[in-house]
């Protein structure tokens, strides 16, 4: 949640999803950990809520892709032991105070190693910018694997 979240800077209450009121308790004592207590309550489904999902390109679907730009999520040293090709690199945890640094006017197509980062950095995205944002199916493990199958056959 602090990837998302500046407790310095953001002082709208959080309402979070959770089974039950026990489960809410435990992720309200989480949040306060990471500096946010500013709790509203919680939710148990996002029936009610409009919600509209982000895009997910296929490792296949991003090679055809044009006016793209990859944004690997992951750290520095996960990146240089292996990325896709052309991504740029910025950790999820640093993108909220970062997005000066990404382009405008094209597609940004987050991964990370299995899709848990990409999936907060997509939704940074969305709510900080005026991007169009996408995911990469499996991240770069499905990327990986893409490109391995394609060197085999």
């Amino acid at each position: 949640a602090s990837y998302a979240i500046d407790p310095e800077r953001d002082t709208q209450e959080i309402v979070v999803l959770a089974a039950d009121a026990e489960q809410a308790a435990k992720i309200r004592d989480r949040l306060a950990w990471t500096g946010i207590d500013e709790f509203g309550g919680y939710v148990t489904t996002l029936a009610p809520f409009d919600r509209q999902p982000i895009e997910i390109l296929s490792p296949a679907e991003l090679e055809r892709a044009q006016n793209v730009q990859v944004l690997d999520v992951r750290t520095a040293s996960e990146h240089a032991a292996g990325t896709v090709d052309g991504a740029m690199q910025l950790h999820a945890g640093r993108l909220r105070w970062k997005l000066d640094e990404l382009p405008k006017g094209v597609t940004l197509v987050a991964h990370c190693q299995t899709g848990g980062r990409s999936a907060v950095a997509a939704s940074i995205l969305r709510r900080h910018g005026d991007w169009k944002v996408a995911e990469l199916a499996g991240s770069y493990e499905g990327w990986k694997a893409h490109q391995e199958a394609a060197t085999a056959a």
